[in-house]
């Protein structure tokens, strides 16, 4: 009886502390990634989600205003929507390997604005996996969301400055020169061009991604236009 007594006692605090630990580490992870990236204006709420043929990872933005984070959330469940209606056609690889997405995301403060750069991967089994960016601009003083339709109302002229300035920057780079066509189609004046920005303390980031201005393997490029340029 003492025995089994003891043997009971020493199984009960071993699981109490293991328990202890393993909360310990889990909370760790989730101390840390919200340490690296904490912000006063926002939270981040983390999905880890694995299925039979997927595996899906994002870290997404909380903010205290509530009509951004709808916008928000819009946004990243447009991705994953896309995402599954994508891999609903695909059989998982001989390898067993699972596709998989995974979406970030970087802020940018400037003023009045709030901005936020949301960089997701999608892997389909393919040569590469597939890059893409969506830009989300909050204007906090009258609760409003800023496009590139939103600036050429306010300045005419706009897509004009930023198509100029871009080329300007992007043409010393001497492997977009290699086709110069494609450098210049992309940054023509046109408002697909130029639909992803965001708001910096330095001026407005200009985001081209994969294929808008050259190869894949030359990878993502982006442009910092100084608000004097551009009158904002």
């Amino acid at each position: 009886m003492n025995k089994n007594y003891i043997l009971a006692l020493f199984l009960g605090l071993f699981l109490i502390v293991f328990t202890y630990f393993v909360a310990t580490e889990n909370y760790m992870q989730v101390a840390k990634i919200k340490d690296v990236v904490s912000n006063k204006n926002y939270d981040i709420n983390e999905i880890n989600e694995e299925q039979e043929k997927y595996i899906l990872k994002a870290y997404i933005p909380n903010t205290k205003i509530d009509k951004l984070n709808e916008k928000i959330q819009n946004t990243y469940s447009n991705i994953i929507d896309q995402f599954k209606k994508k891999i609903d056609k695909l059989n998982v690889k001989e390898d067993g390997r699972k596709f998989e997405l995974n979406i970030n995301f970087t802020t940018y403060e400037y003023d009045k604005y709030l901005s936020f750069l949301i960089t997701y991967t999608s892997d389909f089994g393919g040569a590469h996996p597939d890059k893409d960016i969506v830009t989300i601009n909050y204007n906090a003083d009258n609760n409003t969301f800023v496009d590139i339709d939103l600036l050429t109302q306010k300045d005419k002229d706009i897509l004009n400055k930023i198509s100029t300035y871009s080329y300007e920057v992007l043409k010393k780079n001497e492997q977009l020169m290699e086709n110069e066509d494609q450098l210049k189609q992309g940054t023509a004046p046109l408002s697909k061009n130029f639909e992803n920005f965001v708001f910096s303390k330095d001026g407005i980031v200009i985001f081209f991604k994969n294929y808008s201005i050259a190869s894949y393997c030359l990878g993502d490029f982006e442009v910092v236009i100084p608000y004097s340029k551009i009158n904002i």
